[in-house]
């Protein structure tokens, strides 16, 4: 299970990045953003402040994501 963690952990999010994983800054980027609204992005393609995210996230694919497990993606 905690391979499968990774490897969707890394598809969702590296689309948001340019790396294969996610790197806080806090003060920059994917840092500025609440695990909630990391979640919403997964699950609906808008990014924090409305905008969509960039066509290579494939958001439609995580839509059916409960919180619960688009949380264990984020954590």
């Amino acid at each position: 299970m905690e391979r499968i963690t990774h490897i969707l952990a890394t598809l969702a999010i590296a689309p948001m990045c340019t790396r294969s994983e996610a790197t806080y800054i806090e003060d920059a980027g994917l840092g500025t953003w609440t695990k909630q609204e990391m979640i919403v992005a997964i699950q609906t393609g808008v990014r924090p402040d409305g905008r969509m995210l960039a066509p290579i996230m494939p958001w439609r694919a995580y839509a059916e994501l409960t919180k619960s497990d688009a949380g264990a993606i984020v954590d």
